[in-house]
Order: C-alpha cells, then structure tokens, then sequence
C-alpha cells in the first residue's frame, strides 16, 4: 500500500473518518502510514482537536 502523504510503499496505511470534533466522511479519502499518520494526528492534537478514534488499517 502506498502512503498518499510521504508517497512510500509499506504494509499498513490508515485514515481516521471520524472522531471527537473531526468528520471527514465525505471528504477525499487519504490514507498514511503509520509515521505520517502519527504526525498528522500530533499537528491536529497542537491545533486543538482532540480525541481521536482507533485507526482502522486498510488492509486491501
């Protein structure tokens, strides 16, 4: 599976649609291993969102 952030291979990527003040159901699917997704989920906890689902892997 490809990271659609860093763009590298790996076996896992994840996406949370929907949390704690956070819905992206609708919006363009992004999928990120487990290094971006990490750092994305930090960056939303700086800018004040918190609360975040457990990711679900996509394992296609």
């Amino acid at each position: 599976m490809r990271c659609d952030t860093c763009k590298q291979e790996g076996p896992m990527v994840m996406r949370v649609m929907i949390a704690k003040d956070y819905n992206r159901s609708l919006a363009r699917p992004i999928f990120n291993c487990p290094e971006c997704f990490a750092q994305k989920e930090r960056s939303k906890q700086r800018a004040g969102a918190s609360g975040s689902e457990t990711p679900q892997p996509n394992a296609t």
